[in-house]
């Protein structure tokens, strides 16, 4: 008998485990004057956004996807972007570099290097800041995903393995809570601040989404590289 209800159980644990994810509907669609964005941050007062393109560039646009103006400095190939107070970090994958700007000006202050081995298209996908720890983060793409600490020197400090996912191709903090975002997958994941095991899981409709991040409102916005389009979920719960 016990036998049978732990087999019961196991059952139960398991359809519970493959349950299909809540699929998330945008509320609003908007296109975007940025070829290939792979990221997207708020700008300091919430009126628009900074994004980054798979062409090497940092651009600002508006909250209507109109771009406002360009960083004259290009690199290689950015995929992430956030904003920390005064300091607009750009990771460049190809290069393995960290580029910073001032947010007021575009123009750029700086930069470190993180190495990363593996091919030059497996690097960093993901930048931001975790508010709790006081520290940068950097994300790899696959194979395995790793979360990167980095000290005050943007030297990697700590690192963490992110599990259930196909690959990673954004990452942001929001109350208090990993929020990732897969390409392959198609999904956003909601992960526990300190152990990374998920959460929540929500299917979106899009194709290549690049980049997510919260507004001013709390809204949940996703940008497609593929589309050119940043797509609006409205304030998601994690319960």
């Amino acid at each position: 008998m016990r036998i049978y209800i732990l087999f019961l159980f196991s059952l139960a644990f398991l359809a519970c485990s493959f349950l299909k994810p809540e699929k998330l509907k945008p509320v609003s669609k908007t296109k975007i004057d940025i070829p290939e964005p792979s990221d997207i941050c708020p700008n300091a007062d919430g009126s628009g956004y900074f994004v980054v393109s798979d062409n090497g560039f940092l651009a600002e646009i508006s909250s209507d996807g109109k771009m406002l103006r360009k960083a004259s400095f290009e690199g290689t190939d950015f995929e992430a972007c956030f904003l920390k107070g005064d300091t607009l970090a750009v990771a460049d994958e190809r290069s393995r570099e960290v580029h910073f700007f001032n947010p007021k000006t575009l123009e750029r202050l700086g930069s470190r290097e993180v190495p990363y081995p593996g091919g030059r298209n497996k690097g960093f996908e993901a930048i931001c800041f975790n508010n709790t720890r006081n520290a940068w983060q950097l994300f790899s793409e696959k194979d395995p995903i790793w979360l990167f600490e980095l000290d005050r020197n943007w030297l990697v400090s700590k690192k963490d393995k992110i599990k259930g996912l196909s690959d990673l191709s954004s990452a942001t903090w929001h109350e208090g809570k990993l929020w990732l975002l897969s390409d392959e997958d198609h999904a956003v994941f909601c992960c526990h601040p300190k152990t990374l095991d998920i959460e929540k899981k929500w299917s979106i409709p899009v194709i290549n989404p690049e980049g997510i991040c919260f507004n001013t409102q709390g809204e949940l916005l996703v940008v497609s590289d593929d589309m050119g389009i940043l797509f609006n979920f409205g304030k998601v719960v994690n319960q």
